[in-house]
């Protein structure tokens, strides 16, 4: 049994009804609970009327109700018209099946009449246009009713309630009550969904109250003979359409939709009650005359409102339209198309011409326009007078009354009546676009003719272009380039951490500027000077970065001659003495990071003057730079020659274990002097004298090391080849 039970439940799921109420909004229970009320006040109003069988009226106002309901507020009204509906049905008749048929039948007429219009893309639920009022009279109120007017009757039908042969009229009754209940009820409560705006006031309030007041007398008369006891019968119903006629060309469409509910009102409730003009009609013809009179009543009225409504809302748009073309910033001009003298000439144009209208008239656009002669203008717009082309748009130039040019963009037509040929002109004065333009080329030039690479990429940092100075300088055409990012051109050379510096100062400042070292399409690598940009819109989003660059190789050239040459001795190519500084305190502060002894010769060339004196100057240099080659040769690479100046040389020499290993050089440098030097055909001899010092036994700062080292230097020019040290 439980595998059945389970089978069971497998093959029959429970339908949850929760998932079909949880798209409803419980907060519309109250509101279709007032719909379903206010269905049912005026479905009782409706079967006041019945005629020869208590479910058939001549007017069914709950109908145009519930149509105006869903067209303002949609089908989730549908549940309180669904329930008035029905409810009505049993105010009907006593048989519930029947009741509910009847009920089903209203509901579907208003589905139906709301269907049909929705599928109507024009219609306009206000009915401000006679295509909105008749779309919503010949669908939902004529067609819409034709089923409610079969369903309703034929359930009466089988339930016995009428004859077949009484089948025929009831269908046409129901029918025309649910009509005129459309044709009144749901214009009436669309139009007055919607405020009729600004109150009229004045001589126009006073007409529509006077219209009002005669029309209500009026009424009265008629259908309930007020002033029967003083006049043979009474004035005929044509008494009220002077009226409806005048509320329709007066007071619009709201006033005429309450005048015409107050008119029928009358005449329904005296024809009720038996009195005034269809005082009769309820039993001689079932209302059928006082149907006419409404219909007539509900289409007439309002299409003569709605007639003075799209009449006055084209006149204000002409209106507008004409204030607009004449206030344009635009010049507007309309010429004859055989005199081309100006007919028409707005207002934005008489300003920036400084002519007068009266002055315009005397004139043609050939007094405008300097650049064209009557021959050539006509070659321009012969095109037009033959029908070959539907425009003529062409630039030039304007002459103002004070003989001032500006550049204007022109827009030509030609326009032919039955009785009138003439041209229409449309003109803009181009002064700001075309400096822009030239701005633009202006830009276009420096950007393409910059000497300086100029790279611009998207918010995404992909490259869009490349001027030419950029191609010459990486060896990348444009076409390689695009859709790329810049980093196609990275040397390698910078780490991530000096990249992310960058992009945070671009992020934070929107500019960055310095060098880095960058990467040609061959593989060379070049140090380039950077200056990157951000663009951004309004709002602060990025629109496009922009890299203005250069080569700096020269200019890091000429920056490391001029560097070695403030540091080195122009002469012998060795360090001077700012850079022999430079390395001596080096050397100290690692000396005493590091309690590493160092040692320092002071050199001093013997003879030196007599040859210098003797062979000029240019032998003494050229002696001077050989020395200075058997000095390097004679050095380790980690030691520091100097020339201090004269005959005078300096040499560091770190990391000594001992005095003996100064010694030791020091007799090295000796023996490479004392081999002759042969300059341009003269054998010069000199000789070395060497002083040396020790750190930290023979001081501990530069000045106390070198003193040390000169002194030395000095008693060792008393004892020739002999290096003395302390």
């Amino acid at each position: 049994m439980e595998d059945i039970q389970r089978l069971y439940n497998k093959r029959s799921p429970q339908i949850d009804f929760r998932k079909f109420l949880q798209p409803y909004r419980w907060v519309y229970l109250p509101l279709n609970l007032a719909v379903m009320t206010t269905y049912l006040v005026l479905a009782k109003i409706g079967l006041t009327f019945a005629l020869t069988s208590p479910a058939v009226t001549i007017f069914w106002p709950a109908g145009g109700f519930a149509l105006a309901v869903l067209l303002l507020g949609g089908l989730k009204y549908m549940p309180g018209i669904f329930v008035g509906a029905v409810i009505a049905g049993f105010m009907a008749v006593d048989i519930p099946w029947v009741a509910l048929m009847l009920g089903v039948a209203d509901t579907l007429e208003s589905f139906s009449a709301f269907w049909f219009l929705k599928q109507c893309s024009n219609f306009n639920r206000s009915l401000e246009t006679r295509r909105d009022f008749f779309t919503l009279v010949l669908l939902a109120a004529t067609v819409a009713s034709a089923l409610s007017a079969f369903i309703g009757p034929f359930a009466l039908f089988l339930s016995q309630v009428i004859t077949a042969s009484a089948f025929p009229e009831i269908a046409m009754r129901w029918w025309m009550g649910d009509v005129i209940g459309i044709a009144f009820v749901t214009p009436f409560l669309l139009i007055w969904s919607k405020s009729p705006g600004k109150m009229p006031s004045g001589l126009r309030l006073s007409e529509i109250t006077l219209i009002f007041i005669l029309a209500f007398l009026v009424g009265q008369v008629v259908f309930f003979d007020w002033l029967s006891g003083y006049f043979e019968g009474y004035p005929g119903i044509s008494s009220v359409a002077p009226f409806i006629i005048w509320a329709g060309l007066r007071a619009g469409r709201h006033a005429t939709a309450l005048l015409q509910v107050m008119l029928f009102t009358q005449g329904l409730w005296s024809s009720y009650i038996g009195v005034g003009h269809y005082a009769q009609a309820m039993i001689q013809d079932g209302l059928f005359h006082f149907w006419i009179f409404g219909m007539v009543l509900a289409v007439g009225g309002m299409t003569l409102a709605l007639i003075v409504a799209e009449n006055l809302k084209a006149l204000k748009q002409q209106n507008l339209l004409n204030r607009t073309i004449a206030a344009s910033l635009n010049e507007i001009y309309l010429f004859d198309a055989d005199s081309l003298c100006f007919s028409f000439v707005n207002y934005g144009a008489l300003v920036n011409l400084s002519y007068t209208m009266d002055e315009m008239r005397t004139m043609t656009p050939l007094d405008l326009k300097p650049e064209f002669s009557l021959q050539s203008f006509e070659e321009l717009i012969a095109p037009l007078r033959r029908h070959e082309s539907p425009m003529a748009n062409f630039e030039t130039v304007h002459k103002r009354k004070d003989g001032s040019l500006y550049p204007v963009e022109v827009h030509l037509q030609l326009f032919e009546n039955e009785d009138e040929r003439y041209f229409h002109a449309v003109i803009m004065n181009i002064t700001d676009r075309v400096a822009a333009e030239q701005k633009i080329k202006l830009a276009a030039q420096v950007f393409e003719y910059s000497i300086e690479g100029i790279l611009i990429s998207d918010a995404d940092n992909r490259i869009i272009s490349v001027n030419q100075a950029y191609t010459v300088i990486t060896g990348y055409n444009e076409e390689e380039l695009k859709g790329k990012n810049p980093s196609i051109s990275s040397s390698g050379m910078h780490n991530a951490s000096f990249f992310t510096a960058v992009w945070e100062a671009i992020d934070i400042t929107g500019r960055w500027q310095g060098e880095l070292w960058n990467r040609r399409k061959n593989g060379e690598i070049y140090p380039a000077w950077i200056d990157i940009s951000v663009i951004k819109d309004a709002q602060g989003k990025v629109l496009n970065y922009i890299c203005i660059f250069s080569d700096i190789t020269e200019r890091k050239a000429k920056e490391a001659f001029l560097k070695h040459q403030a540091q080195h001795d122009f002469l012998t190519n060795l360090p001077n003495r700012a850079l022999f500084h430079d390395r001596f305190q080096q050397l100290l502060a690692n000396a005493k990071r590091n309690n590493e002894p160092f040692a320092l010769l002071s050199l001093d060339l013997n003879k030196f003057k007599p040859i210098n004196d003797t062979y000029g100057h240019r032998i003494g240099d050229l002696l001077l730079q050989e020395v200075a080659k058997r000095f390097q040769d004679a050095v380790r690479q980690t030691d520091t020659l100097s020339r201090q100046g004269g005959d005078e040389f300096n040499i560091l020499i770190p990391k000594v274990d001992s005095a003996v290993q100064a010694q030791v050089l020091a007799d090295k440098l000796h023996a490479t002097i004392e081999a002759p030097f042969l300059i341009e055909g003269f054998c010069l001899n000199i000789t070395l004298s060497i002083g040396i010092a020790i750190y930290p036994d023979d001081g501990v700062d530069e000045v106390t090391l070198s003193e040390h080292a000169d002194a030395a230097m000095y008693r060792a020019k008393l004892i020739p080849r002999s290096g003395i040290i302390k």
